[in-house]
Order: C-alpha cells, then structure tokens, then sequence
C-alpha cells in the first residue's frame, strides 16, 4: 500500500483507492481533495496562486462527497485547476470547499494518474475513535 503525509492507496483493480483519516470530518474531506489533486497531479510544484469554491450536496453525505469531487473533477477537466490547499466546511449533508491552486501548466507540473469519475464504490465515510476514516475509488 502506497502512503503519503497524507492518503494512502488501496489495492483495487483497474481504479485507485485512497484512504484518509482526520481528526475532525472536514479535515478527513480535506486530505481526501487534496489526495485527489494529488492524484492527477504532483503537488510539489503547485503554487496558491488563485481560489476556486466547489461544494456538494446530496441526499447523503456520501452524495455530497462524490458531488464535490465531481466538482472538483470538472474544475480540472475544464480549467486545468489543481488544488494544494482547501478549507472544508460542513453542513448537514453539504459540503463547501475553498480551493487555492493554480492552472496547470505541462513545464512545471508532473502529470500522473488521469482520473475519469469518482465512484461508490468501497466508499466509506464513518467515524473512528481517532476521529473520521474516508475510503473513496477513483476510475482511471
């Protein structure tokens, strides 16, 4: 299992898994963009040079999640947009997130992994005694 400061991938066939844990649920949603940032691309390289405001909202917080991260996706796929940082607010069943990045520009940034959807599959979202454990499949 590959681990970052912050995720850590699971075995899963012909997609990515990540695991994030927080100590509260909007730093585990946090750490969960940031991995799918992270993903498409190597954050090492990525300045805070501009914000973006996504948000999700569903029936559940499982919706929200994917509703964001689609956002998030979109924003990418569109934009070029790459988050380093996020702050993450909660509630009820929606979710905010202040993105800072920047475009993504192919001199500086290291493509990785093309990520096309974000499933529900495997995911989980539930509390720990440590805090809040989120386990999400991304297609590639």
């Amino acid at each position: 299992m590959f681990s970052s400061d912050f995720y850590s991938l699971f075995e899963h066939t012909a997609d990515i898994g990540i695991e994030v844990k927080g100590k509260i649920l909007e730093e585990a949603i946090e750490r969960v963009l940031l991995a799918f940032y992270d993903l498409n691309v190597s954050l090492k390289n990525v300045e805070e040079r501009m914000e973006r405001v996504i948000k999700g909202e569903g029936e559940t917080l499982q919706d929200s999640l994917v509703y964001l991260l689609e956002e998030a996706l979109f924003l990418f796929d569109t934009e070029g947009f790459i988050g380093k940082n996020a702050d993450v607010e909660v509630e009820g069943n929606t979710i905010k997130a202040t993105v800072r990045g920047e475009p993504f520009n192919p001199q500086r940034h290291e493509p990785k992994f093309e990520i096309k959807a974000i499933t529900y599959h495997q995911m989980v979202i539930k509390e720990t005694d440590e805090g809040f454990l989120i386990r999400v499949v991304f297609d590639v």
